[in-house]
């Protein structure tokens, strides 16, 4: 098997949150802005989803800088998503390491 777009992925990989660990010591605008994101799907899904396990690779975004998220993990109330889906026990974990940041406030 050959994936064709390997070679074209920058080999920078940043990691922004753990599967269970949701804190992150990095204050830069990409940091805050993903945080917030997994903060706002908590929030819009009725605190019964959220995104772990976020990493990005950094890319020019219309002639800017951006950074495309890619291998989420989901944590569901139900723990039905999937292979790392802790459930309830994965939300909660997120409850208490989650810190609002400038970026959530805005929202």
């Amino acid at each position: 098997l050959t994936w064709l777009v390997e070679h074209r992925r920058p080999i920078t990989v940043t990691k922004y949150s753990g599967t269970l660990v949701h804190t992150s010591i990095r204050r830069d605008l990409a940091s805050l802005t993903i945080s917030a994101f997994a903060h706002y799907v908590f929030g819009d899904s009725g605190r019964r989803m959220l995104f772990a396990d976020l990493q990005g690779t950094p890319t020019r975004v219309r002639g800017g800088d951006g950074v495309v998220l890619f291998d989420l993990m989901t944590h569901k109330e139900e723990g039905d998503s999937g292979v790392g889906d802790f459930g309830q026990d994965g939300i909660n974990t997120f409850v208490q390491d989650h810190e609002c940041n400038t970026v959530c406030s805005a929202l």
